[in-house]
């Protein structure tokens, strides 16, 4: 009985690491087959890579959005002092 567990937990584990595999490209266009750790590590280097190019994102949609209104601020500022230009 504990062994049937034990293997069912490893199949359902296998299982899980299989299907982290196809969904990482790095895994998935591997030409060989990974192991277990290897799988998990470049999976693990992927969601870091992709948590940083989010985030490089973000600031640049963030840079976007305030240049319009610094812009306009900046423009608002040589009209009043400096007249229509």
């Amino acid at each position: 009985m504990r062994n049937q567990a034990e293997k069912q937990r490893r199949d359902k584990l296998n299982q899980f690491i299989n299907e982290l595999a196809m969904l990482v490209p790095m895994v998935a266009s591997s030409a060989k087959r990974l192991d277990k750790t290897s799988v998990l590590r470049l999976s693990a280097t992927f969601l870091r890579m992709h948590q940083i190019l989010n985030k490089n994102r973000e600031k640049q949609t963030q840079q976007k959005q305030l240049s319009v209104p610094i812009n306009w601020c900046q423009h608002m500022l040589e009209v009043r002092f400096f007249g229509e230009l």
